[in-house]
């Protein structure tokens, strides 16, 4: 990640998280304004992003779901994020 971001001068980091530190995704007013250059981070349902790749981020993102839900499949959150930061 450094190097591509030695390479791509601007790019930011997010990180999918359940975090405290998390900005829920949402539309409108709340929504998240993706920066020119992003590069999205997503970790597997069990354990998600290492502590290291977390500190690398610029920001922590994550999705709304229930409660009742433990996770989302990694594939489903990824198609759910870029679509949400496009």
């Amino acid at each position: 990640l450094a190097e591509l971001r030695a390479e791509l001068p601007g790019l930011e980091l997010f990180a999918a998280t359940l975090g405290p530190e998390a900005a829920p995704l949402a539309r409108g007013v709340n929504a998240l304004s993706p920066p020119a250059r992003l590069a999205v981070l997503v970790g597997n349902e069990g354990a998600g992003l290492s502590p290291e790749l977390l500190a690398l981020a610029d920001r922590e993102v994550t999705i709304p779901i229930d409660p009742a839900a433990d996770s989302l499949n990694v594939a489903a959150a990824s198609a759910i994020l870029l679509y949400a930061l496009q």
